[in-house]
């Protein structure tokens, strides 16, 4: 594998992976052990600093529109409704006021 440093948000993964000599549960040892498989350079990282993990922590809203919409116009789901397989489609609807998605 490639040596590389994994930034986190996570200040006390930092710190316990630089420490030895605290006796970690069985659990805490199985965690730093799975992680440094991959690597022991972890370096903290603010929050607000970290643009990647923010970014993939916030929650984007689904357009149920839009996707109803694709969804009409796919050719795939189209061939999978009028082809006779032992698949079954079920349309469903999050809300009333929302369209209804397969």
């Amino acid at each position: 594998g490639r040596a590389f440093t994994a930034y986190v948000d996570h200040k006390p993964l930092v710190f316990a992976m630089s420490k030895t000599s605290e006796p970690w549960s069985a659990r805490q040892q199985r965690h730093l052990a799975a992680v440094s498989e991959f690597t022991t350079d972890i370096q903290h990282v603010a929050g607000k600093s970290n643009v990647v993990a923010d970014c993939l922590s916030l929650f984007v809203g689904i357009d149920v529109s839009a996707m109803a919409a694709d969804q009409c116009g796919d050719t795939d789901i189209q061939t999978l409704q009028t082809t006779p397989t032992g698949l079954k489609l079920g349309e469903s609807q999050m809300q009333e006021s929302q369209p209804t998605l397969i």
